[in-house]
Order: structure tokens, then sequence, then C-alpha cells
């Protein structure tokens, strides 16, 4: 969808790990409506990615942009504070879990706050987010479009007592 002006949105973003097999992916949201209205997975260098990711971002209302730094997302995340793009998400290092109200506006003072930009996906807060992504899902507060996406979701199993993609598939 196009951007509704009178609208806020959030974009999602996952990093590639490089190696070829994995892909780089945003989800772009209504945040009243939590309803997907744009989407996106492929292979880009980390730059064109953080400058795509820029660029959406800022013709979504200036999104606020949430980046995942684990690995190779610090190289977008390079790119997107080069760009000095205003809306970044950043958060506490040490934070199992995010308290969206106090990190949604906090890049002011981010050196005192300790804060980094994006966030870390970790085992202890991995659960709590696929806990809560499950539970959107089932009461039906989030709408999908995405046919790849639901697809995607599909080949999502447990493991064990870990939650992933099926072997030979991607969690994008």
């Amino acid at each position: 969808d196009r951007p509704d002006y009178s609208k806020n949105y959030i974009v999602t973003a996952d990093c590639a790990r490089g190696d070829g097999a994995d892909y780089s992916a945003f989800h772009i949201f209504d945040v009243e409506t939590l309803e997907q209205v744009a989407e996106y997975k492929g292979q880009l260098t980390t730059k064109d990615y953080g400058n795509m990711l820029v660029a959406i971002a800022t013709e979504y209302n200036n999104a606020l942009l949430i980046v995942e730094n684990n690995n190779i997302g610090w190289g977008t995340l390079q790119q997107i504070i080069d760009r000095d793009y205003k809306n970044t998400f950043y958060s506490s290092p040490d934070l199992n879990v995010v308290d969206v109200e106090h990190t949604y506006t906090n890049k002011l003072n981010t050196q005192d706050k300790k804060l980094v930009p994006g966030f870390t996906t970790t085992n202890v807060n991995r659960q709590l987010i696929i806990n809560k992504m499950e539970s959107f899902f089932r009461e039906r507060q989030i709408i999908i479009h995405s046919i790849r996406l639901y697809e995607e979701l599909m080949v999502f199993i447990w493991n064990g007592a870990k939650a992933e993609a099926m072997k030979g598939y991607n969690d994008d």
C-alpha cells in the first residue's frame, strides 16, 4: 500500500547473515491497527539495505525504524546512522524486556543512557518475542496481507524447546 500521510508506521527489519543462504527482510505496520502495509525480502549489501530502510521509513511518514542489531545488523545500522535517520529505535543492551513507551523516542542523550541503536535478540527475549507474536495471531490483533509471510510462518516449528524455521527454510 501507499503511505497514508495521516498515519504512523513502524518498520521492523531483519538483516541477512551475509552467507547467501539468508535474506534481509522488513515489514511495515500501521501503528494503530497493526495492519501490515508493505514488506520486502531480498539480498542486498548492508550499505544498500541501510539506504533502502532509510528511504522506505522516510516515505512512510518518518516511520519508527527498528533494526535487529545482531551480527550483520550493525553494518546496516551504521549506514542508517551515517544517513542521520532521526527516528531510529534505540534500546538498552541489558534489558530482557523492552519497554516501548520509554524507548520509543529515546535517541536524545543515548550516550548518557547507554543506549544502542537497534534491537538485540537474545536467548532470553527471543522466547518472549515468539510468545507475543503467537498471541497477536491467536487473538487476531495483527493483520497480515502477505502470502509469503504466511507461508514462512507455516514452516516455523518447535524443534524440541526451540521455535525455529524448518531445515532448509528461513525465518525472515
